[in-house]
């Protein structure tokens, strides 16, 4: 059994993976602070959906029940929660994988810049 855990929102790219696990047979757990519960806004096909007051109480959640995470194509709120992750994981507060999803090389840039920080010591080589 597949199980995801996604931000809980039915349009973009967290949409289609919720979509994608659905069709396949796969159990999604959804994870929204409360603002977000309007019309159109959320999955409503999630297995379960766990409804929180807070963006960071949000994020707190989704990685306390997460096993591994995928950064796919996304705008501030999926950079925001990528660089939480990997701050956590470069102060050794998860051993978890953090892996892009970099379709049609979207994170180029960014993973440019990251290997430039390196270079210039800002960021630790391999992080």
């Amino acid at each position: 059994m597949v199980l995801g855990i996604i931000g809980g929102g039915a349009s973009g790219m967290m949409g289609a993976a919720a979509r994608g696990m659905t069709k396949g047979g796969g159990e999604i757990i959804g994870v929204a602070p409360r603002f977000f519960d309007v019309d159109g806004i959320l999955y409503s096909d999630c297995t379960e959906f766990v409804f929180t007051e807070t963006m960071r109480e949000r994020k707190q959640i989704m990685e306390e029940r997460a096993d591994a995470f995928i950064v796919t194509a996304g705008g501030i709120g999926t950079f925001d929660e990528f660089f939480e992750i990997i701050t956590l994981k470069q102060l050794a507060r998860h051993k978890m994988p953090i892996a892009f999803y970099n379709i049609y090389n979207y994170y180029d840039k960014l993973l440019g810049f990251m290997d430039h920080c390196e270079e210039e010591k800002f960021i630790r080589e391999g992080c």
